[in-house]
């Protein structure tokens, strides 16, 4: 788990690796999750693609695309994908509720903007699509 002495490292707390923990193990153990729908404001990365990839989810589903690039361009090229995943992928949807979730993402970023750290960085690409910069 992302998790060390109770606390959380930012590369690897993301919604989607926490979302697959908590259902995984409150379903009474590790299963899959075919069947499944993950909505997202943002593209998922690279490491949550492949998560949700490995954990059988049957729907992806986003509204703003990652400007740091995402998960979604594995499925560009499905030849070059391991074995399990060219037959079974899935189904990508992109741009819902795309206005809606920029809100989000600005109520989140907001408060961090001039605060310290990585999100209040004037050159990081996400916070320049998500404050319109």
């Amino acid at each position: 788990h992302a998790r060390k002495e109770g606390k959380r490292h930012t590369l690897f707390d993301h919604a989607e690796h926490n979302g697959c923990y908590q259902t995984l193990w409150n379903r009474g153990g590790p299963q899959n999750l075919g069947g499944f729908t993950v909505y997202s404001t943002l593209e998922p990365c690279v490491m949550c693609m492949s998560m949700l990839m490995t954990v059988r989810v049957s729907r992806i589903v986003w509204a703003e695309d990652d400007p740091a690039g995402g998960g979604s361009f594995m499925f560009r090229h499905p030849d070059e994908l391991p074995g399990r995943f060219k037959a079974e992928r899935p189904a990508l949807h992109r741009g819902v509720l795309q206005e809606e979730s920029r809100a989000l993402l600005r109520r989140f970023f907001e408060p961090k903007i001039g605060g310290g750290g990585h999100w209040s960085d004037p050159n990081n690409a996400l916070v320049r699509l998500v404050m319109g910069e």
